[in-house]
């Protein structure tokens, strides 16, 4: 038995076969991209830098708005040590690190990223909860914890 019989024995039928192999790959493709759902995301803008100023001023300012035990009441903890976990849970995890997002805006910093991870284990808050005063989105609250 030959192999011939397998294939083409003129350029003119291979080409025939060629196209409609691509215009069925095009077909295909066309409704594969048909059938997979439209996913439309609303874009929400943040105050990302008025936020951190927020957080910053009345708590790490050199001369902070509210006193050490205002801030113990408020973090369940020194701000001493509350600085100190944040050095060392940013040299260790990169997520704390502030880094630019996906659009190219300057992402949100360590402190509040912990913030919003304290706050929840202190007070069993739902990620979203903080989003108001953090500004900061449920699932970027969520991977802080």
């Amino acid at each position: 038995m030959s192999f011939d019989l397998f294939f083409f024995s003129s350029s003119d039928d291979e080409d025939e076969v060629n196209g409609e192999l691509a215009m069925f790959t095009e077909a295909c493709q066309a409704a594969y991209e048909a059938s997979k759902p439209k996913l439309q995301r609303t874009s929400v803008e943040k105050d990302r830098y008025g936020a951190h100023d927020r957080l910053v001023m009345p708590y790490f300012f050199e001369h902070p708005q509210y006193d050490e035990s205002t801030f113990r009441e408020r973090f369940r903890m020194s701000r001493r040590l509350f600085t100190k976990i944040v050095r060392e849970v940013t040299d260790v995890f990169p997520f704390f690190l502030q880094t630019n997002d996906c659009t190219g805006k300057v992402g949100i910093s360590s402190l509040m990223k912990y913030t919003s991870a304290i706050c929840q284990m202190a007070y069993r808050a739902v990620p979203d909860a903080l989003d108001e005063y953090l500004q900061m989105g449920a699932t970027t609250a969520r991977n802080s914890l």
